[in-house]
């Protein structure tokens, strides 16, 4: 009996101590310790969305508190001890157990990362603690839709209609050097401002000289309407300096700044033109993240650097993959040889991937910058084309990877016994076709060489110029008719 009688004397005398102190005006006196016992449920504070503005105010929910008057939470730069004079704000709870605590913060609070937590009987005991972001953001009116040719869009719970979720935009400086002091290399996070907690992230890689978010607005707000966070990475390649591999310095910078708001077990990557291309080995070299979910949207590429100038390029296993071309009579700076040696040359699964063609019609031309945002009367605008061509398929896309949402996989990994695979289908009057055959599927048009602008075309490999480091891969190779059995071009 004396041992335990030990134990429980023991554990007395371990109980958290806390520290008790007046709280009047805006000072904290000389602290006193205190006892003080945990009763019950345990405290939790949680914040109402991840991202605040820096002039305040830091809105949480706190749960199972003990309900004294003298409780209070305090917003601590992360990693900040708990000491006074380190917060930036800090409040009453106002003697409740559960409920809404309001933080104002202090004037000139910078940006970053930082902590809202909850203390008892006017202590520096910490009892609970989360996460939040302080950061100017942009509330983002939303795309309107504009066709004068299809004036009903997708709505409500259709695929390729916008989210429910509103949308914040946060800018920041680039994390390469090299960038950090330009405007206009700015990095944007289009953000659900909603949402609490690690999202599924999206980066988004621009093409050649499209160094401003607003270049493809409507398409970034949707994905985050839908309640995923989009980074948009602009980059400089005519920039002496610039190597492909230092696009994963900045994505590794992002996700660092912005770690409580991304969850790098769920990503896409998605990029227009030299982006469609870059996203490849971006998504290879990064076989760590996406271990949930990953996906590779790419429109209209250019060519792929950092690859395997031969042969297949391997993806981790859960990689899916939407490839996506329009007419090749009017996008003449996008060879289809390139973008069908990327879909055919990996080791992805026919199921998991697709050739998305959209031939457009005379209302809806499918050129090259078929995902740049239209704007109309002050607002940024999309059309059907957008609207069933990219977005529906990319919702289906993220939904079948993030989610595992295999009911509406179809609409943008259709397989074969689906109504619209490898055929053309239409919907709300906009024609797509999926293959995962393009060169056996003729409706697929490969244009002859000649059309194309020498910048461009796959095979191109002069070594005093331009040069596409996989112009051996081309499918097929030249002007080669595509039913050939396909060899390495020479």
């Amino acid at each position: 009996m004396q041992k335990k009688y030990f134990w429980i004397i023991l554990g007395v005398l371990c109980l958290p101590l806390g520290m008790s102190s007046s709280l009047a005006g805006t000072d904290k006196e000389h602290l006193q310790p205190v006892f003080h016992l945990l009763l019950g449920q345990t405290p939790h504070i949680a914040v109402v969305k991840n991202v605040f503005d820096p002039d305040g105010p830091v809105i949480v929910n706190v749960q199972n508190l003990e309900g004294n008057d003298d409780d209070w939470v305090g917003i601590y730069p992360q990693g900040a001890t708990n000491d006074w004079g380190n917060q930036v704000g800090w409040h009453w709870t106002g003697g409740i157990k559960d409920g809404t605590v309001q933080v104002t913060l202090n004037n000139d609070t910078p940006e970053g990362i930082y902590e809202a937590r909850v203390f008892f009987h006017n202590s520096y005991k910490l009892e609970a603690k989360c996460e939040l972001l302080l950061f100017n953001n942009v509330a983002m009116p939303v795309p309107v839709y504009t066709d004068n040719a299809i004036p009903q869009p997708l709505s409500g719970g259709m695929y390729g209609a916008m989210g429910e979720h509103p949308v914040g935009k946060i800018s920041v400086a680039s994390p390469w050097p090299a960038y950090a002091d330009k405007d206009y290399l700015k990095v944007d996070l289009y953000i659900p401002a909603d949402v609490t907690g690690k999202r599924p992230t999206v980066f988004f890689i621009t093409g050649y000289g499209q160094f401003h978010s607003e270049r493809y607005r409507s398409l970034l707000y949707f994905i985050a309407s839908q309640g995923y966070n989009c980074v948009f990475v602009p980059h400089e390649h005519t920039n002496p300096d610039f190597h492909p591999e230092l696009l994963l310095t900045i994505l590794d910078g992002v996700v660092e700044q912005f770690a409580p708001m991304i969850d790098t077990t769920r990503v896409g990557y998605a990029g227009h033109s030299e982006g469609g291309g870059l996203i490849f080995y971006l998504a290879k070299d990064r076989p760590q993240w996406g271990t949930n979910g990953r996906f590779l949207f790419s429109l209209a590429a250019w060519w792929g650097f950092n690859l395997p100038e031969t042969g297949d390029v391997a993806y981790p296993p859960n990689t899916n993959m939407i490839i996506q071309m329009g007419d090749p009579a009017l996008d003449t700076g996008t060879d289809p040889r390139q973008n069908i040696d990327f879909l055919l040359h990996n080791n992805i699964p026919a199921e998991r991937k697709t050739y998305l063609y959209l031939p457009g019609d005379d209302n809806h031309p499918a050129t090259h910058g078929i995902s740049y945002s239209g704007f109309e009367n002050g607002s940024y605008t999309y059309d059907a084309l957008q609207q069933v061509g990219l977005f529906r398929p990319l919702e289906s896309l993220m939904r079948y990877s993030f989610a595992g949402d295999a009911l509406w996989k179809w609409i943008g990994l259709p397989d074969q016994g689906d109504a619209n695979y490898n055929t053309m289908s239409q919907t709300n009057g906009i024609t797509v076709l999926s293959t995962d055959d393009p060169l056996g599927n003729h409706d697929v048009p490969i244009p002859p060489e000649a059309s194309l602008g020498p910048d461009f075309l796959c095979h191109q490999h002069d070594p005093d110029g331009y040069y596409n480091p996989r112009w051996q891969m081309c499918m097929p190779c030249g002007d080669t008719p595509r039913d050939t059995p396909w060899r390495k071009c020479q």
